[in-house]
């Protein structure tokens, strides 16, 4: 899958049809900051995707949450510095049922 230490899950939610969805954030050497990523499997243990968010700055997704009609929506954020402060975007995802993310929004 890609992925290297460190890597953290920051959380799990399982939808109706008892597919598991993980978000979290792991270190990729190519992209020299962490990544935010969510992973999804099925309800006996088989990787459905994993799909990566990154800005080139260091990205986290913190929060997940299921519908009762499926929908699967994430939350995070990405911290860039400025002079002498750090500021921080929100991330917003909604995760596909089937496949992937589907929409963001980091501003």
């Amino acid at each position: 899958m890609g992925l290297r230490s460190p890597r953290l899950g920051r959380s799990i939610a399982i939808d109706p049809d008892g597919n598991v969805y993980v978000v979290g954030y792991a270190w990729r050497s190519f992209t020299s900051s962490y990544d935010a990523l969510s992973l999804s499997y099925t309800s006996n243990g088989s990787l459905r995707f994993i799909q990566w968010y990154y800005t080139g700055l260091d990205d986290c997704l913190t929060g997940i949450a299921t519908s009762p009609n499926g929908h699967v929506y994430a939350i995070g954020h990405s911290v860039y510095p400025a002079e002498d402060t750090y500021y921080y975007r929100i991330i917003v995802l909604n995760i596909s049922k089937t496949d992937a993310v589907l929409t963001g929004d980091d501003t």
